[in-house]
């Protein structure tokens, strides 16, 4: 799983924990959000399924790893993690079936493996698949082996994830795709994570701030209402009317201080304007940065013919599967054969975790806690 995952969800949370308030219009500057309205309804309508490929690089900035996991190191690295930026290809292509609300995400990446005794990048492979009512992740071990890495004996092949994982598998990066199809599924959900794919902008969420400038050219700028704990969190989405509503910048603020942006620029198809290339960058409350993802669209193709078993995995014989829903490992039996808990396989009695995994963990639990206090401190303050 990426780190970064795990700090979107965090940064989601934050905007979207409480309840959206419903006053307002969006009709609140007239002809402008009118048109608006209207475009991202034309582009809900266009198509009922799409697939995207799309390459590009990742950026870590110097640093940026010690401040997320410094105690999980190696306890003889000193200074900083990584020693500088460390720029990694990514490739992905992304399924979204709007009429059946399914989605499956396949990427190939760099993930990070730390342990007491030693740490290192390494090139990944996941696939991610919702059908609509369930969520599997697929990680091969043949995939996911290589000269740099070996994964732990009882690493999952195949993990039955619950549903909150889709908090997980739309990250900030896939939201332009999703905003070209006029979907928002971020707005509106009240806890950051989404079930319908189909999800519509409500107009009750949705406000004229402004216009502005985006390369030259001019923008309507949108903003969803404040919400969160603060009441001072929201999305800005700066749109081009003579691109048919196209989606130009995306800003996120949690406490009125923008942590997230995307640039994107559009390019004309036959189909209307879409996503060619964007930038998504995220800041650490200090301003400095704390991510850079920099994206080219290869490819787009519309309507393409997809089946329900594109968006499922098949439970082969001798997989080593997770369930986290009853947080068990186990190897597939295969037809009239049991499934083996893989404690009564692994020589200690207990299956290796794998240093990235308990990374993953930890740094869940440090921004979990990082969040409470948060909330903590409001509500003394509020008592005063």
């Amino acid at each position: 799983m990426n780190l970064q995952s795990i700090a979107s969800v965090a940064l989601l949370w934050s905007i979207f924990a409480g309840t959206p308030p419903t006053s307002g219009s969006a009709s609140d500057h007239g002809v402008e959000m009118d048109r608006v309205i209207a475009d991202i309804l034309h582009r809900q309508r266009a198509m009922a399924r799409v697939r995207y490929t799309l390459s590009g690089e990742v950026l870590t900035p110097q640093g940026r790893l010690s401040r997320l996991a410094g105690d999980l190191l190696p306890r003889d690295v000193k200074g900083d993690v990584p020693a500088s930026d460390h720029v990694a290809g990514i490739e992905r292509v992304v399924t979204i079936d709007f009429a059946d609300n399914r989605l499956r995400k396949d990427t190939s990446a760099e993930d990070f493996f730390t342990s007491p005794e030693r740490m290192y990048f390494y090139p990944t492979f996941k696939s991610e698949r919702f059908d609509g009512s369930r969520v599997v992740l697929v990680t091969p071990r043949k995939d996911n082996t290589s000269r740099a890495h070996t994964p732990p004996e009882f690493q999952p092949d195949l993990s039955l994830q619950k549903l909150s994982y889709l908090g997980l598998m739309l990250q900030f990066s896939d939201e332009p795709l999703f905003l070209a199809h006029g979907r928002f599924p971020r707005v509106g959900t009240g806890g950051g994570s989404f079930t319908r794919l189909q999800a519509a902008p409500d107009p009750q969420l949705l406000h004229w701030h402004g216009t502005g400038n985006a390369d030259g050219a001019e923008c309507v700028v949108v903003r969803t209402r404040p919400t969160g704990p603060s009441e001072r969190s929201f999305y800005e989405y700066w749109l081009r009317l003579d691109r048919s509503s196209a989606v130009s910048r995306i800003r996120v603020f949690v406490d009125d201080q923008e942590l997230r942006r995307c640039d994107i620029n559009q390019e004309q198809s036959p189909v209307g304007w879409f996503p060619k290339t964007f930038v998504c960058t995220e800041l650490n409350q200090d301003g400095s940065l704390a991510m850079k993802e920099t994206w080219r669209v290869s490819g787009m193709i519309p309507d393409p013919p997809v089946d329900v078993g594109d968006f499922r995995a098949e439970l082969a014989p001798g997989l080593i599967v997770y369930d986290a829903a009853s947080n068990t490992r186990y190897r597939a039996g295969g037809p009239g054969a049991p499934n083996v808990d893989v404690r009564t396989l692994a020589t200690t009695g207990r299956a290796p975790m794998g240093g990235v995994w308990a990374l993953v963990v930890v740094a869940a639990v440090g921004v979990a806690v990082w969040l409470i206090s948060r909330r903590r401190a409001r509500r003394r303050e509020s008592g005063n």
